[in-house]
């Protein structure tokens, strides 16, 4: 009967120094294929020991199911089989480059090959000199499997190519947490400020919004029971309008966990019929030392009405 023990900490002893892959607990990788915009995830559970010394962490969404993996002392990526004890190979990250090895766990029964001549890496979430590349065959299938890996030493898989009925898929890293390091996309973790002038309203309407994307979300603090703040300008720069203006807020120190996304609309009352050269300005009123999120943007000319609801 096998025994696994869950940890709840590991010393730091047992860290290593540079890993193709890093399983540490909370290591959490996002990659996306850009003309579909289809995503998927790959992430570091708990910890768990063996009663045979051996340390092993929930691998979730590298392969079909999860794995008890660990990087072995040759640098190759492997599985604790918990039926048999035994380990089977998931990555072949050492592999010499002349050398097939089964690669289980995928859509297809697969053998990769670690290719010896390192490349270059240059995707959405950055560049990396000298990746290691692993490429797949399958005979059991043509249009499904993986066909191609990279990976960089201490982050991690940066693409993969997976094979379709419609031809071969990429899926780039978009956003690592690894340890304390963060990796993301530039259009990712976006404050944006957008207005809006309905037609037959003397009004405008302003929408705060925050896109995480795949950034776990955040928690911010606040010294008040303000959140955020909206300022119109006119075109010499003074402040027509302000959002709090007229209002009283709990100056109690207060949390607020940011999910995915969040927004906040406000009406805004038009200080005149022409705004050209307006500006808009958004912010969140966090405490000084908490991120800030700001924003500035032209308001819009109004809408155009339809022809078609013009009364002759």
């Amino acid at each position: 009967m096998k025994r696994l023990f869950i940890l709840t900490a590991i010393t730091a002893g047992l860290a290593c120094a540079a890993e193709l892959m890093p399983l540490a607990m909370g290591n959490y990788w996002v990659y996306r294929e850009d003309r579909t915009g289809e995503t998927f995830t790959i992430r570091v559970g708990q910890p768990v020991a063996t009663q045979s010394g051996r340390v092993y962490q929930y691998l979730i969404g590298y392969t079909s199911s999860h794995a008890l993996a660990r990087i072995d002392e040759s640098g190759n990526l492997v599985a604790l089989d918990e039926d048999t004890g035994t380990e089977k190979l998931l990555a072949g990250l050492s592999e010499p480059d002349s050398r097939w090895w089964p690669a289980p766990g995928r859509e297809c029964l697969q053998e990769g090959q670690t290719l010896g001549k390192r490349v270059e890496h240059d995707g959405p979430g950055g560049r990396w000199q000298r990746v290691l590349a692993v490429k797949y065959q399958s005979s059991a299938c043509t249009d499904a499997g993986v066909l191609s890996e990279q990976f960089a030493e201490n982050i991690g898989m940066l693409r993969r190519v997976v094979s379709t009925l419609t031809g071969p898929r990429t899926f780039d890293l978009v956003y690592a947490r690894i340890g304390t390091q963060i990796i993301e996309t530039l259009d990712r973790g976006r404050f944006s400020i957008a207005a809006d002038q309905p037609i037959g309203q003397n009004s405008l309407r302003i929408t705060l919004r925050i896109d995480l994307g795949f950034t776990p979300a955040v928690r911010l603090r606040f010294p008040s029971a303000q959140e955020f703040e909206v300022a119109l300008r006119d075109p010499d720069g003074k402040i027509v309008w302000r959002w709090s203006d007229g209002k009283f807020f709990d100056q109690s120190v207060h949390e607020k966990l940011i999910g995915n996304v969040w927004s906040q609309t406000v009406i805004v009352p038009k200080p005149s019929d022409d705004l050209t050269g307006y500006t808009m300005e958004g912010w969140l009123t966090t405490s000084p030392d908490e991120p800030k999120f700001a924003a500035t943007a032209p308001v819009p000319p109004p809408r155009i009405m339809p022809a078609s609801n013009i009364e002759n």
